[in-house]
């Protein structure tokens, strides 16, 4: 329904950006409590206190970003960032490094909402506004929630280790995803610098 809509008024980059957004905020609940349960499996005690700090931080420092990079180079760098930090999680297992990543991934994440956020109320046609909002922000929220109740099946099926090998290999499809469509983005780009 989505794809659509967005594809019937010729935005092929928007219906890209929604859908990089939906499958951000799927993996997302699935990685907390993948990490929240390899943890808990070490009798560690932690919390993801980072995710609140790195997401101020993201929020504060995404207009420079914005004003910095072209939204292709955005996309690039936040999906390039979000596979570093997922493979990340394979890799460091100690809480410390467990936080330090959480802060990282927050930080692009407050940084890709801000830019989502200002793409969208650019790009969106006024006249199909209420229409394109609903159906992309509903996309956005199914895929949290599908994620969410994935989460806890993947861990019983598979546990956290082969769970969190699948979250990071879907972001490589996330980070493959962003090579679509260049010259929308040149469009998108020269729109923006007029």
């Amino acid at each position: 329904m989505a794809v659509i809509i967005f594809k019937s008024v010729g935005y092929k980059l928007f219906t890209v950006i929604v859908a990089l957004t939906a499958l951000n905020n799927f993996l997302h609940p699935i990685l907390y409590l993948t990490v929240i349960w390899s943890l808990k499996a070490q009798n560690t005690a932690f919390e993801i206190t980072g995710l609140v700090a790195g997401g101020l931080i993201g929020s504060f420092i995404s207009r420079k970003v914005i004003n910095i990079l072209s939204l292709r180079q955005l996309v690039l760098f936040v999906n390039l960032a979000r596979v570093l930090v997922f493979f990340g999680f394979l890799v460091f297992t100690d809480p410390v490094s467990i936080f330090v990543l959480f802060v990282f991934k927050a930080i692009m994440g407050g940084i890709w909402n801000v830019s989502y956020n200002v793409f969208t109320l650019q790009e969106m046609p006024l006249k199909l506004a209420a229409k394109i909002s609903a159906v992309s922000g509903r996309l956005v929220k199914i895929s949290a929630g599908v994620g969410s109740l994935v989460a806890g099946y993947s861990l019983g099926f598979m546990g956290a280790e082969l769970t969190l090998v699948i979250l990071a290999v879907m972001t490589l499809f996330m980070l493959s995803g962003s090579f679509v469509y260049k010259r929308e983005y040149g469009k998108y780009h020269e729109q923006k610098t007029l």
